[in-house]
């Protein structure tokens, strides 16, 4: 069974977050698996599957976030499924906050 490591999530820009993943070391094909990207506002889900199945893709870019909003967090994890026996992997989930509102901080500094 392979292992998956935690996901990666990163932006320069405020219309997407890239989501991008590896896998342990392992004697196993990779292509026997199918992987999909899920995410939810919380560390418990409910998980929504925002794509999938890929095979020989490792990174994902999710358009669909709204990075404005500053109380909003995103946890990703990764799904992997073996096509043969349906067994079922899970990443841990990684998080995206909101980027800190500089001036907010401030003005709560001053006072």
């Amino acid at each position: 069974m392979i292992q998956l490591t935690q996901p990666f999530v990163g932006s320069f820009d405020l219309d997407h977050l890239d989501v991008w993943w590896e896998v342990a070391d392992t004697v196993e094909d990779i292509l026997l698996y199918s992987f999909y990207v899920q995410r939810s506002e919380s560390p418990e889900g409910p998980w929504t599957t925002l794509v999938g199945p890929l095979k020989d893709k490792w990174r994902f870019r999710d358009t669909s976030v709204n990075q404005l909003n500053r109380s909003r967090s995103y946890f990703y994890r990764i799904r992997a499924v073996e096509d043969a026996t349906s067994v079922e992997v899970f990443s841990p989930a990684s998080r995206k906050e909101a980027e800190q509102d500089l001036i907010g901080s401030e003005i709560s500094r001053r006072f």
